[in-house]
């Protein structure tokens, strides 16, 4: 690992929201992106697939690939961590989110010192999201709320440490309401399947 510039990728997972341009935007140039586009399994959207004319500019960002898959949200949030095997560490960051505050200096001297683990990336509200070591090690295990490690199942709200030099935010100020809407009637229904789920 180069003590100065680890191979870091974002792993995000997309669909039709104009919002991910703000996000490649605050990302780091020498940074690669894996954006996973496709409609989740419960999802009312008639489209497979992000719109044509928002998947050509999402392809013209050198640092991104773009790969198409349609499941259940945490498999295609498997995705990306199936695509990190030449990565030290991964960033989940959503379409929706993005990075305000980067001390690169800080950053890196934080991860170089972490040999393993799931930590917290600090936002500028409530939210939080994850950073993961050696990313190809990991999976999502029947949901998003559910990770697997090496074997192990661990739930995703218990991570290792908080991230220092990084902050992020995000909002939905970029998506339509029609966007909004569908958003919200998927998420009652995934509720509903993640409240059968137990990881004991």
């Amino acid at each position: 690992m180069n003590p100065s510039h680890p191979h870091i990728c974002i792993g995000t997972v997309w669909y039709n929201d104009p919002s991910i341009f703000r996000m490649i935007e605050s990302i780091p140039k020498e940074w690669d992106i894996i954006v996973v586009d496709g409609r989740w399994t419960g999802s009312e959207s008639p489209d497979k697939l992000s719109p044509k004319h928002l998947r050509d500019k999402v392809s013209t960002y050198k640092n991104v690939t773009l790969i198409d898959f349609n499941g259940m949200e945490f498999e295609s949030r498997n995705v990306y961590f199936e695509h990190s095997e030449y990565f030290d560490f991964l960033l989940q960051i959503d379409s929706d989110e993005w990075i305000t505050t980067l001390d690169k200096e800080l950053f890196y001297n934080y991860i170089n010192k972490l040999e393993s683990g799931m930590h917290t990336l600090p936002f500028d509200n409530n939210h939080t999201s994850r950073l993961y070591v050696h990313p190809f090690d990991w999976r999502y295990w029947k949901s998003h709320k559910y990770l697997k490690h090496k074997g192990i199942i661990q739930q995703i709200n218990r991570p290792d440490s908080r991230v220092n030099g990084i902050e992020l935010s995000t909002n939905e100020d970029l998506r339509s309401d029609e966007l909004k809407k569908t958003i919200k009637d998927y998420q009652k229904q995934l509720w509903k399947y993640e409240d059968t789920l137990s990881f004991t």
